[in-house]
């Protein structure tokens, strides 16, 4: 984030709920980045629901608690398509995945990020195919146990370097444009609006 973004942050009601969308979800709304995050309190569930209406981006809710629910924002061609590659399919078969189909891997990884959260656990490792990281730092990240990464961003990087931090400077200028707008007053659905036919996720 700029010093610029920073200091209008620091003067945003960070509670409300376009302004959670855009500091956790910038890659995601401006097409770049195929899945995001974002964990809302109960009573903005409604308001996100409202906001992502026909703007072509999906939402799953994977964990309710007693005040807040965290939802994967996803762009769903993309992300099936991700889930369907060679790579994709074996590192969920060998997490025990049995049945590929789009709608039950979001099935079976919600229970098991519902597990994760009652238990103190961290994520289920797949989370990063569910985010769209690439295959190789997945798996690097299981073989290697979270060590030995050759960079950490939104991810920690196992491979390509360079292109990754260029990603990574992406997102970052994606988010600094989205407090830029909520700045000026412009709502989050009139922003994703204008963001809804590119396509620039690679």
């Amino acid at each position: 984030m700029s010093e610029e973004a920073f200091q209008i942050v620091q003067q945003m009601d960070i509670s409300k709920i376009e302004a959670q969308m855009a500091l956790h979800c910038a890659p995601v709304i401006t097409n770049i980045k195929i899945s995001n995050l974002i964990t809302v309190a109960r009573e903005d569930e409604e308001s996100l629901r409202m906001i992502l209406r026909k703007t072509g981006i999906q939402y799953f809710r994977l964990y309710r608690a007693e005040d807040k629910s965290t939802f994967l924002l996803f762009h769903r061609e993309k992300l099936e398509k991700c889930l369907k590659t060679k790579g994709a399919r074996e590192l969920l078969t060998g997490l025990g995945y049995t049945d590929l189909e789009f709608g039950q891997i979001l099935r079976n990884f919600q229970k098991r990020f519902c597990d994760c959260r009652v238990q103190g656990e961290k994520f289920p490792h797949e989370i990063g195919l569910l985010l769209g990281y690439p295959l190789e730092d997945v798996i690097g990240f299981i073989e290697n146990g979270g060590r030995n990464y050759l960079y950490s961003g939104y991810w920690k990087v196992y491979a390509d370097v360079e292109r990754k931090v260029e990603l990574f400077e992406a997102y970052e200028k994606a988010k600094d444009t989205l407090i830029y707008l909520l700045a000026i007053d412009m709502p989050m659905r009139k922003i994703m609006e204008t963001y809804q036919y590119e396509t620039n996720i690679a």
